[in-house]
């Protein structure tokens, strides 16, 4: 886990040091605004890639939250690792858009951190 834990803090880090999430081309941005039925939220995207028996086996995750763009905050709501359809843990988009609603309800608490 040391590859995935410092591979989202280097996604963190750069993404809280850039002004304009936008500047990059599409097809290269770290994040994405969801549609449709998880619309509201916001993934952030990182993967890694590790050789394994020979083979290079590559995990793709997702950091699941709310952007306020106008006060340049990301609210993390979850997370979790990518599979085509599915995730691990199994719901992960569902489970952050209840928390986005409980958050648009006051109800709940959040922590503040700050990146040195």
């Amino acid at each position: 886990m040391e590859d995935e834990q410092a591979a989202f803090d280097l996604l963190i880090k750069a993404l809280s040091e850039t002004d304009d999430w936008d500047e990059v081309k599409r097809s290269r941005r770290k994040y994405k605004e969801l549609d449709r039925e998880h619309s509201g939220l916001t993934q952030l995207m990182f993967e890694t890639e590790r050789r394994h028996q020979g083979k290079i086996v590559r995990r793709q995750f997702r950091i699941l939250g709310i952007l306020i763009r106008t006060a340049r905050e990301f609210i993390f709501l979850g997370g979790c690792e990518k599979h085509g359809e599915w995730t691990v843990p199994h719901g992960a988009f569902d489970e952050a858009l209840r928390l986005r609603g409980k958050y648009e309800q006051n109800k709940g608490t959040t922590r503040e951190h700050a990146i040195i």
